[in-house]
């Protein structure tokens, strides 16, 4: 049971990350394309 809580908590870390990662990406991109627009 404890490995698997470990494991659990790993993953949701591991999510947890990523979404980070996919949100850093997507504002960047966002960014990129609103000055492509105004310049």
């Amino acid at each position: 049971m404890a490995k698997f809580g470990y494991i659990n908590l790993y993953i949701k870390k591991r999510i947890h990350v990523y979404k980070l990662q996919i949100s850093v990406y997507i504002t960047q991109t966002y960014r990129n394309f609103v000055n492509h627009l105004v310049f």
